[in-house]
Formats: C-alpha cells, structure tokens, sequence
C-alpha cells in the first residue's frame, strides 16, 4: 500500500515539473521571439542601405556619363568655332558657311547633351528668359505718347509701361526695365536688339504663360485685348549662323560673335568640372562605407567560387535565388 502511494506521489511530481519546465520553455520563446524579430529587422535595415548605396552610385555614375557627352561635345563645338574663326578670316565664305551649318547640327543632335543655353544637359543657368514676338516693338522712338497694360499670365501679376513722346530707345529700355523690375524680372538685349526677359526660377512663372495687353497707341492698338505668347531665345550658333551666311557680312562683327558663343562654352565647361569633382567625391564616399554585414558583391564572389565545384553548383544557385527574393522583398516590403 505504502509502495503505490509513494509511486502516485512520485507521477504528481513528474507532472508538476513537465508543467513547470513547459511553462519556463513558453516563456523562453516568448521572450527570444522579439529578439529574433529585431534581428531579422536588422538585417532587413542592412540589406535596404545595401540596395539604396548600389542606387546612389548608379545615379552618380549616370550623371557622370551624361556629363562627359555634354563636355566632348562643347569642346567639339569650341574647336570648331576656332576654325570657323579661321576661315571668316582668309575669305572662305562658302566654307565657312558648311562650318556654321556642321556646328549647327552637332549642338542640336538629341545625342549632343548641350541645351539651347550651350550648357550641359542638366545644368541650371539660375534663369529663365523669353521674348516678345518680333512684330511688338517698344524701344523704338515715336511722336506720341503710348501706355501699355500688361497682364502676365495665371501669374495674377500686372504692370504698365509708359513711354513718353521723343524718348530715344535707350530711354526706353529703362522704362521698360522699371516696369518689370517690381516683378524679378531683368529686361535686356540680345544680339538682335530685342528685349530679353529673364528671372530666376522662383520668379519665372510670370515668363512661362501669355500675356495679356491692352495699349494706348500704336505700338499695341488701342481696343481688345491682345494676348500674346513669348518665345524662347534665338540659339546663339543660329545668329551667328544668319550673319555667316550674308554676302557682305561684318568679319568684325562675326568674330565678335563667335567669341561670345566660345565665353559661354567656357563658362559651362567649368561648371561641368566643378560638379564633377562634388560627384567624384560623393562616390567615393559612398564607395568608403563598409556595410556591417558582408555585401552582396560579396555573396556573388563567394557564389562564384562555388559553382565552380560542380557538386555545390545547384545549391549555390538556389540559395543565390533566395536571396534575390528576400531582398526584393525587403526593397517592396512597407
């Protein structure tokens, strides 16, 4: 009797303590399972910075390619700006002239990276021009007073221009540009004589949509309103283009002209250097950062090595697929 009591005894123990252990394993779980939670976050945070560092030196190295187009063609166009330069000297008008038109083509090919500005494609001259149609003429003198009423746009900006009788252009030119100079916008000249405005890009909207006149006069009639769209600039290489290919063209005059198109490319080549050395510099130091853990250009060199041995080809080429799939799926995951 006193031996089936002790083993009753000694199965309630046993019990007891499976509880106990199973309670104490419970509790174990739930406390590593946030640990492995934060762990596979961690490396989730880890393998995102690694995919996020491959984009940003894809981006630089892009950039860094668009810009060494757009150099080799300004510096294509500079080149051939000297020699057109040469040839309006001994005489070669025709020459000069297939020249004008080659230096034409290559600024302007979809290819050539270098916008209307002679800039690189992707440099921000810090301004925004256009121009009024040619017809509009506001500089020249006239016998009479005139006042014109100008609505820019969806801007909601408005100005008038007043130009008294007798007033040289000169004059004119700086009532114009009292006018527009409330506004941030800059009035001057270009190679043809025509008013040029221009603003930065905060204040370019006024630039970018028609404007609505209203005059008293003769340079805008007096009546309806008249809406008018402005146009961009003429290229700088089509002027000089125009003034090549007159018969008796001003030798000095063009020279001139090919001087000021050959500043320009200067000035954006130097811009191209300075940004090229911020973007070199940015890659480097993105190039610098060693992820903690090893790198996925570390996991292709160990693949590499070993599908070299056939027998670990397949299982190398599985769990390379796996991990393509878990970093697509951290890259997507919210």
């Amino acid at each position: 009797m006193m031996q089936v009591q002790s083993t009753q005894q000694a199965q309630s123990l046993t019990r007891v303590t499976e509880k106990t252990l199973q309670g104490t394993r419970e509790v174990q779980e739930q406390n590593t399972q946030p640990a492995k939670s934060a762990k596979s976050l961690s490396r989730q945070d880890k393998q995102v910075q690694t995919l996020s560092r491959w984009a940003s030196m894809a981006q630089i190295g892009r950039a860094l390619a668009e810009q060494e187009q757009s150099e080799r063609s300004l510096r294509q166009l500079y080149a051939g700006l000297e020699k057109l330069s040469m040839q309006l000297q001994q005489g070669n008008s025709l020459v000069a002239q297939a020249r004008v038109e080659e230096l034409q083509r290559l600024a302007k090919a979809p290819n050539a990276g270098v916008t209307t500005e002679l800039q690189a494609q992707g440099q921000q001259s810090g301004s925004f021009a256009r121009q009024l149609p040619p017809k509009i003429d506001w500089l020249s003198v006239r016998p009479h007073d005139e006042k014109i009423q100008l609505l820019m746009g969806r801007s909601g900006k408005s100005l008038q221009v007043v130009l008294p009788a007798g007033q040289s252009e000169a004059q004119n030119l700086r009532s114009v540009q009292q006018a527009f100079s409330p506004h941030h916008i800059n009035v001057g000249l270009d190679n043809q004589q025509r008013l040029l405005f221009t603003a930065s890009s905060e204040h370019a909207w006024p630039l970018k949509e028609p404007w609505v006149m209203v005059g008293e006069g003769v340079r805008v009639a007096a009546g309806n309103p008249v809406s008018v769209s402005l146009q961009e600039p003429e290229h700088p290489l089509d002027a000089l283009a125009r003034s090549v290919k007159q018969e008796r063209g001003d030798v000095q005059a063009q020279q001139q002209q090919i001087k000021q198109v050959q500043r320009r490319i200067r000035d954006a080549l130097v811009q191209i250097n300075s940004e090229r050395q911020q973007l070199t510099a940015r890659l480097q130091q993105i190039q610098q950062q060693q992820p903690a853990e090893p790198s996925l250009s570390d996991s292709a060199e160990a693949l590499q090595q070993q599908i070299t041995t056939p027998r670990h080809a397949i299982s190398a080429v599985m769990a390379q697929g796996n991990i393509t799939r878990n970093l697509v799926q951290y890259s997507l995951a919210e």
